[in-house]
């Protein structure tokens, strides 16, 4: 087994006296790895999208949606020079701190930005008897939270907000390929990036659409959560996506992304959200793969999904195959289009859109653009 981030500049390292860390264990992870200032301070808006995707593999769709969330909580919105410490992260609900959360103390209790054991310790009494770790089960963790909680504090706050952030945070934790048990104690309880016991990261695995399908599932295995979301649950998928990634705040970050410097991270977005511009052959970083799985490759591509068999990465991995066929290349699964074709900034939504969900999607001329 090779620990690629055993030595170089993103080699795992605690933090030391004066640093800073936040109620964020993923977070926490890219500054002790050198993703983000080790520091924990003078964080910008490129930084946090750039070193989540550096780090973990998340699309920069997502990441820019969680620093816009940030970001717009301070005066100085998408300034340039605007900057935050991990630490400022734990301002109770503005925007990543939450009540029942699987590590940290209510804000009403203690020191939401420190990992408690305790906590941390009847999580892993429910989901330690399996090495392999689903969304359902860390649903029914949260239920358990959640009494935990509610019998402790009568401020105990599980509204709609609540449960949003923690179905995407599962949606992210294990689209990131934390699914397996000591990956993901690793994570929470180092703070360290397990590459030492065989976590690689995925490019792109964490996007809107696989995100959202495993928050999907885990918010569906809990029983205490508002009838508002619970209704939507029930729903198609696309109704869920508006709920958790709001459009309107899409359109902001597009708006504003340009003047923080995000130009360089259009092409990697370009390629995240829909169908190549051009042919593109398989390759290491699978991309023909994720193609494949929209519906892509046998229109504008000549890539081939079963030259590249590497290319399975299990059913939290696929984007819109994910979700109907468990795997990348499960054929055009959800929507078969693209997420589109404009890039961060660059087009609004996309270019095309959710494409062959009732013929529609969030491109082009509107929410209704054309679809391939």
């Amino acid at each position: 087994m090779t620990d690629y981030l055993a030595d170089g500049p993103n080699r795992y390292q605690p933090p030391t006296p004066g640093d800073v860390r936040g109620p964020c264990p993923g977070l926490n992870s890219l500054a002790n790895h050198g993703y983000l200032n080790r520091s924990g301070r003078n964080i910008t808006f490129v930084d946090a999208v750039k070193g989540c995707f550096d780090g973990l593999g998340v699309s920069p769709e997502v990441s820019g949606i969680s620093a816009f969330n940030v970001l717009r909580v301070a005066s100085t919105l998408f300034h340039p020079a605007f900057q935050f410490d991990l630490r400022s992260l734990g301002a109770h609900y503005k925007p990543i701190e939450h009540d029942v959360s699987f590590s940290r103390e209510d804000d009403a209790l203690g020191d939401r930005n420190v990992f408690d054991p305790r906590l941390w310790g009847s999580v892993l009494r429910l989901i330690g008897r399996s090495y392999e770790v689903t969304p359902e089960m860390l649903g029914r963790a949260k239920d358990m939270r959640f009494l935990q909680q509610k019998a402790k504090s009568p401020k105990i706050r599980y509204d709609v907000d609540t449960a949003k952030l923690g179905g995407t945070e599962v949606g992210m934790l294990l689209t990131a390929g934390f699914t397996k048990l000591p990956w993901i104690r690793s994570l929470f309880e180092q703070e360290r990036l397990p590459s030492h016991l065989g976590w690689q990261r995925t490019r792109w695995g964490t996007n809107i659409i696989s995100t959202v399908t495993v928050a999907h599932r885990s918010l569906r295995a809990q029983r205490y959560i508002p009838a508002e979301l619970r209704s939507k649950l029930d729903g198609p998928l696309d109704q869920l996506v508006d709920f958790l990634f709001p459009e309107r705040n899409m359109t902001a970050v597009y708006k504003r992304a340009e003047d923080s410097g995000f130009g360089e991270l259009r092409r990697l977005t370009e390629m995240d959200r829909g169908c190549p511009p051009v042919p593109v052959p398989c390759d290491p970083d699978r991309m023909c793969c994720t193609y494949k799985a929209r519906g892509c490759c046998d229109v504008r591509t000549t890539c081939c999904f079963p030259k590249a068999p590497s290319c399975n990465q299990g059913p939290y991995y696929g984007g819109y195959g994910g979700y109907n066929g468990g795997a990348a290349g499960g054929g055009g699964g959800f929507g078969g289009g693209g997420f589109g074709g404009g890039g961060f900034g660059g087009g609004g939504f996309g270019g095309r859109g959710f494409g062959g969900r009732g013929g529609g999607g969030r491109g082009g001329g509107g929410r209704r653009g054309a679809s391939y």
